[in-house]
């Protein structure tokens, strides 16, 4: 992408840093960065930005 460029959607896997992008690269569904995401923003908005995250490595 070039400076200025802006994904189609969220679906776009040609566009980097799109969840349909990320998907081929890291296994984790295009549906589930998404659904993650969201939540994160959403805790984000009600903590007034004071997020937490525990990451668990398997």
């Amino acid at each position: 992408m070039t400076p200025g460029e802006q994904p189609t959607g969220c679906d776009d896997a040609d566009a980097p840093h799109t969840p349909a992008w990320q998907e081929r690269i890291t296994g984790v569904t295009a549906a589930m960065a998404t659904r993650i995401g969201r939540e994160l923003a959403r805790n984000a908005e009600r903590s007034h930005g004071r997020t937490l995250m525990a990451l668990h490595c398997l």
